[in-house]
């Protein structure tokens, strides 16, 4: 009894002692966190924060007047050092597309009334009639492994211990921490297809495909690919070699929250009361009458303007719609959307109205290697956005599994960041270059654009150049004036300046498909391949509308720094 009292004082003073070490002595010694150093981040520059001359340095070309200005300071920031590259730009596609039949394929093979026993999951991939009598070769535990993966099951390294795997324990769920590769799945999807092909062969016409082809193979083909107009769906060795895949299912899907409207005073959580102030309280107690859903069309502030997506399941269409609800909790900031990200490759078809024969660029210019250092085009504002919510979190998830705190959102710098670097740290240049003219002392020019009267070539290019083709500007960043034009983040009214903040000015409205087209036009800067001289100019601003895809406009992204200010 001794003992387990002196034990007992014992534990309670090393406690004691411990406590009085962390307390700080009584005083404010705040948490004690790891140092952390923001790394730059690959392909991307830092920007200094600095102060510039917002706004058109030159005359305006079209009502000869001379624009606003402003003084304007930005924080610092990173940027990408070029436009996002065609080869960047499939990084994305790639994942998409994995992901898309990954999801399609675990749909396919999960049995949720049984949680899908492994003996069962065998049987419906065919394991054990692959490479002959159930022999695997490493390129078919590869495969299976993958498929596995979509289970959560832990891949194994060793061939006997995966063959030694019994069934899982849990509902299936797909692991999306596991990569998943979909030429991979196909190549083993073509394997199935010889083996089943020699099966036939051997015993006869009449002896159907296997359980693979008719549960798997082909519900995949016709879900993904578009068949041949003069052979149809043929069972052949070459099944998919020249098929087509369908584009149009490479949809990405996200979340937001909508900061902007979560920080107008009348939507700010009270501590006071615990809750988030009510719109309709003080909508009655202004105008002396309860809040209506009618009154969305009058009274619009006094409502939560969301961002839904809703995907028809039967024909697939993707509707981006907005709605107007009360507030009711911070979930109601939530925006959620759906988008296709394949490129319009045939837009610089388009562009030139049909009448200019631009098909051999339109075939190769995004799918062929070749052409995989040029900067992305035929790229909506939308899809822009798409891409920078995809690279967050790429970046972060690397970041959480790595046991490091997450980074900024990458996202499309706003006009005045934009501006701001593109003019290399002077204040009021007119060129990135910081020179008033287009060429250089020996008669180069400085960028890719439509010289003189329309001589395309006459700065050795006529679509876009390969990135890195000019040189940079002070900052290091390629391409500023150019090549192709660039996205913003911000919307585009004609007297943003007069309006906007000195201190990171930004302009911006979260449109929808349905909102009128002036409220969906977005900030282009940079000038292209196909403007002249003047839309080069860095104080020189334009605009499209947020979801049209156009041959001369690309993007580049930039990410907030953390550290001093």
């Amino acid at each position: 009894m001794k003992r387990l009292f002196g034990f007992t004082v014992a534990a309670i003073l090393i406690l004691h002692l411990s406590g009085c070490k962390n307390n700080g002595n009584g005083e404010l010694i705040g948490i004690n966190q790891k140092y952390w150093s923001e790394p730059n981040p690959y392909g991307m520059l830092f920007i200094e924060k600095g102060s510039f001359v917002m706004g058109p340095n030159d005359q305006d070309a079209f009502w000869g007047f001379n624009s606003q200005n402003k003084n304007t300071t930005v924080e610092s920031f990173w940027m990408d050092e070029t436009e996002i590259t065609n080869s960047e730009y499939k990084q994305f596609v790639y994942w998409v597309k994995d992901s898309v039949i990954k999801n399609f394929i675990f749909d396919r093979i999960k049995d949720p009334a049984t949680a899908s026993s492994y003996t069962q999951l065998k049987s419906t991939l065919n394991i054990n009639g692959m490479s002959g009598g159930g022999v695997m070769s490493n390129d078919d535990i590869k495969i299976i492994e993958d498929i596995l993966d979509l289970y959560g099951v832990v891949s194994t390294k060793s061939r006997n211990v995966f063959l030694k795997t019994r069934g899982m324990k849990r509902i299936p769920v797909i692991n999306w921490t596991k990569s998943f590769s979909e030429s991979r799945f196909r190549t083993y999807l073509t394997k199935h297809i010889l083996d089943s092909l020699d099966q036939m062969a051997g015993a006869g016409s009449g002896n159907p495909p296997s359980t693979v082809i008719h549960e798997v193979i082909i519900p995949y083909y016709k879900k993904f690919y578009r068949e041949d107009p003069l052979t149809g769906l043929e069972i052949q060795p070459n099944f998919f070699i020249g098929s087509e895949f369908k584009s149009e299912l490479l949809t990405y899907s996200y979340n937001w929250l909508d900061y902007s409207q979560a920080s107008l005073e009348i939507n700010k959580f009270n501590p006071l009361t615990g809750k988030f102030n009510d719109p309709a309280k003080e909508f009655e107690k202004k105008f002396g009458r309860p809040l209506t859903d009618r009154d969305t069309v009058d009274f619009p502030e006094y409502f939560i303007r969301q961002q839904v997506s809703v995907v028809d399941q039967n024909t697939g269409e993707i509707k981006n719609i907005s709605k107007f609800k009360r507030l009711s909790e911070r979930n109601d900031f939530q925006m959620s959307k759906t988008i296709q990200i394949y490129p319009d490759t045939l837009a610089i078809m388009s562009d030139f109205s049909y009448y200019s024969y631009n098909e051999p660029i339109a075939k190769m210019y995004f799918s062929h290697p070749g052409y995989q250092n040029y900067p992305v085009v035929g790229v909506t504002w939308e899809q822009a956005n798409a891409f920078c919510n995809w690279r967050t979190n790429l970046k972060n998830t690397f970041q959480a599994n790595t046991g490091e705190p997450k980074v900024q959102d990458y996202r499309l710098p706003t006009e005045a960041e934009w501006e701001y670097a593109a003019r290399g740290g002077k204040r009021a240049a007119m060129y990135p270059w910081g020179g008033y003219y287009t060429r250089k002392a020996n008669g180069c020019f400085m960028a890719n654009f439509k010289t003189g009267r329309g001589e395309y070539v006459d700065d050795n290019f006529i679509y876009p150049a390969e990135v890195m083709s000019y040189p940079p500007n002070d900052f290091g960043l390629f391409d500023m004036a150019g090549n192709v034009a660039e996205w913003t983040r911000s919307a585009y009214k004609e007297n943003a300046l007069s309006f906007v903040h000195d201190l990171n000015p930004d302009y911006n409205f979260n449109a929808t498909a349905s909102d009128p087209a002036t409220l969906r036009r977005k900030v282009v800067k940079g000038g292209s391949w196909k403007d002249i001289g003047f839309f080069l100019q860095c104080g020189q601003r334009t605009f499209e509308l947020q979801d049209q895809a156009r041959s001369y406009i690309g993007f580049r992204c930039v990410r907030q720094f953390i550290g001093p200010y």
